[in-house]
């Protein structure tokens, strides 16, 4: 007998043996859903997401992998993906590692269109829900060998005590195009992480620039094979490495006519607007540093209440407003009005932001839209980069001379 009363909590209603191997098994019981990985000897409830109900039949779908469970009375319930479980089942030694990461499934750019009808439906209109997009890439984690290589380490940028982390790397050949990271579960068991076949991306553009320690996603990269890479440790050492798994990228197989150089198009016109994005947050943060500098000097000057500095105050004053305009070409003006508002003129961020909108729609690369964006887009920022460049060779030179003359050199000269 496969299973009796010792094994589970009911009486079993349906049974199903996976096609490609015979190690698992799945059970439908009046208590719920229930799988062995080694032909009945153990079986184990799964709890995950799933109801405590009868489970009356069973299907394997032979293309999906996907583990199709009926109720009866509660619809249909979709367990995506059981390739995991069955891994696991052809080689049970795979338990015992940290980490081990499964063989992906292969993904797709699939295309979205809004349908015709409502736009914004209340609570009352039932919508059925897409699949994600990207690739769900499964891995396993063992949290008892975890802890046995893990532990807090220094960072070396900042000295402060870190956790490890994940790591999974996107290879294409030897480059690396992407790097995810994120905490390591608290809980042993199978997880998935989710790619959205995109490349590294550049930084936002922010008022205040500042680090980030999750890298930003970019363009979506041409259809072809790459590697992912499944790691542990943290920004100095490497602990313990997966074997890497290929990947395949396909394309839309609804929309014909669609080339890896349209792709690589759009993602050389993408690597220009990061590049922007990069020189432009330099540009702010030399205006945040010299501002936060504006404000230190202000606080010294009142300390010392000396009437004679009053003029220099209301420089400082005028040259923070200054500094602010700047900061407003480049990211537009702070907005404090409630409901939805807009600019009068776009600012050079909001030109980035389109233009990369646009992009990222164009599978078949760049049309004439993108270009021309593109082509304000460098406009404006050169508009912009003018203006700063005027501002910091004459006031705010001036500026600097005058304070390194009568108090502490609060700034280098300007270059």
């Amino acid at each position: 007998r496969l299973v009796d009363n010792k094994d589970v909590g009911s009486f079993a209603l349906s049974i199903v043996e996976d096609p490609v191997t015979d190690q698992l098994l799945f059970l439908g019981t009046d208590d719920g859903l229930y799988y062995s990985l080694d032909a009945g000897t153990q079986w184990t409830k799964w709890k995950h997401g799933f109801p405590t109900v009868p489970v009356s039949d069973l299907l394997i779908h032979h293309r999906e992998h996907d583990l199709v469970i009926a109720t009866f009375g509660r619809s249909l319930w979709i367990m995506d993906d059981i390739r995991p479980l069955r891994a696991l089942a052809q080689d049970q030694s795979t338990i015992a590692k940290p980490l081990h990461l499964f063989e992906p499934p292969q993904g797709y750019q699939a295309a979205y269109q809004q349908p015709t009808g409502s736009r914004f439906g209340a609570d009352a209109l039932f919508q059925g829900q897409n699949r994600p997009s990207g690739v769900a890439l499964s891995y396993w984690v063992n949290n008892e060998e975890v802890k046995k290589i893990s532990k807090h380490t220094t960072d070396s940028t900042n000295g402060k005590k870190t956790k490890d982390s994940l790591f999974l790397k996107i290879y294409q050949g030897d480059k690396l195009v992407r790097t995810l990271q994120k905490e390591i579960p608290e809980e042993h068991g199978i997880y998935h992480w989710r790619w959205y076949m995109d490349a590294k991306g550049g930084p936002w553009i922010r008022r205040n620039p500042r680090e980030s320690k999750q890298e930003s996603g970019g363009g979506y990269l041409s259809p072809g094979i790459y590697e992912a890479e499944l790691s542990m440790g943290n920004n100095d050492e490497t602990k313990y490495q997966c074997t890497r798994q290929k990947i395949t990228i396909n394309p839309d197989p609804r929309i014909k006519g669609i080339s890896t150089q349209g792709a690589e198009k759009a993602m050389a016109m993408m690597d220009k607007a990061q590049s922007l994005s990069e020189e432009i947050n330099g540009i702010l943060s030399k205006i945040k540093s010299n501002k936060e500098g504006l404000e230190r000097l202000k606080k010294d000057l009142k300390l010392q209440e000396d009437e004679d500095h009053q003029a220099l105050l209301n420089e400082i004053k005028e040259l923070d407003k200054a500094l602010t305009e700047l900061q407003d070409l480049y990211v537009g003006k702070q907005d404090e009005r409630q409901g939805i508002t807009a600019e009068a003129a776009p600012s050079v961020a909001d030109r980035i932001r389109q233009h990369y909108s646009y992009l990222r729609s164009r599978p078949d690369g760049p049309t004439q839209t993108e270009i021309q964006l593109w082509q304000h887009t460098q406009e404006a920022a050169a508009e912009a980069q003018q203006k700063v460049n005027e501002f910091y060779n004459t006031t705010w030179k001036a500026f600097t001379q005058k304070i390194s003359e009568v108090t502490i050199p609060y700034f280098k000269p300007a270059q």
